[in-house]
């Protein structure tokens, strides 16, 4: 029907917006020259603020500087348009110099139940570190929309930050309810109880979570755990096996592996386990020194300095891990010593 409408009328932009939004590659006319159908909107309504918004949505990942340009227009011909401002504060976040924060709060202001707006916002202050501004924004989502189960998992993830792991598993619990196939509020919940000693609902919250996602590494391997702590040995070496199937770097999965290997005086294997998890580790607190060092050569951004903050957290509990690992190859290599 749209085609049909282009036929009849190829000068009316709102024809080429439609088209546009369920082909945006546009149309190839006879002679094999390709019109890219919100381009064309926009050179044919130029002073329509839903048509240079549409043209910047289309160019948002493509061209994100002429996107910036098309939310520009669209904000000056409808100063009201909030979804504009949205976009003008991705865009604008390519500059790591650039304020975008007022752009993301004008998108709320203008429209207060406008969802991606708020989330956009929370997740903004999330990566700034800015926990309690995070979760306001969040918590305004879900007082537009009470079932808006993704601001309640943001909430679970930030009381999880600040070591609150009751006050977690209530929002990830309505989370799970308001969304009974959403497998990370199982992971999580799954995570609470097991680090609780409840190994059994930790089984039952993980293999929840398994049953809608089943390559889902993480709660794969927090089964592999339990059934470890339970006595189920061969079930946890199944669970282990899988995640490296999966991730062959896994380096809590090897480390684990090597543990039952070391049972069944399979010190070799183990060995080798131990030295592939030392070298995943190694190679991790790489990356991470990276992250730092580009967060201090950038200090001018906000958000590269609370991200080599992160890093430096995460370092410091990967560099633990590191040790358990060396301690156990050390353990494994002093008994092979031993063996006639």
């Amino acid at each position: 029907m749209v085609n049909r409408s282009l036929d009849l009328d190829p000068n009316d932009a709102m024809n080429w917006v439609i088209h546009g939004k369920l082909d945006p590659a546009g149309r190839i006319d006879e002679s094999g020259r390709q019109t890219f159908a919100k381009v064309r909107a926009a050179e044919l309504a130029p002073e329509s603020a839903l048509v240079q918004f549409e043209l910047g949505d289309y160019l948002l990942l493509r061209e994100p500087e002429r996107a910036k340009l098309a939310f520009q227009q669209t904000i000056a011909l409808s100063p009201r348009h909030f979804r504009a401002y949205l976009g003008l504060a991705y865009t604008s976040s390519l500059d790591e110099t650039a304020d975008v924060e007022p752009y993301y709060k004008k998108a709320v202001e203008l429209a207060p139940g406008f969802l991606d707006g708020r989330m956009a916002l929370g997740s903004y202050y999330g990566g700034l570190v800015e926990i309690e501004n995070a979760a306001e924004q969040y918590r305004a989502a879900l007082s537009a929309n009470p079932k808006f189960d993704v601001a309640e998992f943001r909430l679970g993830l930030l009381e999880l930050y600040v070591g609150k792991p009751d006050d977690a598993e209530k929002h990830f619990r309505a989370a799970a309810d308001l969304n009974p196939e959403g497998y990370e509020a199982y992971y999580y919940l799954g995570n609470i109880a097991h680090n609780r000693g409840e190994l059994d609902k930790g089984q039952l919250l993980y293999e929840q979570a398994l049953k809608y996602r089943t390559n889902y590494v993480e709660p794969t391997y927090g089964l592999g755990l339990v059934f470890q702590l339970q006595g189920k040995t061969d079930l946890a070496l199944e669970q282990f096996e899988k995640v490296l199937k999966i991730l062959p770097s896994y380096p809590a999965a090897l480390k684990s592996r090597g543990a039952i290997r070391v049972e069944r005086r399979q010190f070799a294997d183990a060995l080798s386990d131990f030295q592939l998890a030392i070298s995943s580790y190694q190679q991790q607190i790489k990356l991470l020194d990276t992250r730092i060092a580009n967060a201090a050569a950038r200090p001018q951004s906000r958000l590269a300095a609370a991200d080599g903050k992160r890093a430096a957290k995460e370092k410091s509990e990967i560099e633990q891990q590191l040790k358990t690992a060396q301690a156990f190859r050390s353990a494994v290599e002093q008994e092979l010593r031993t063996i006639p």
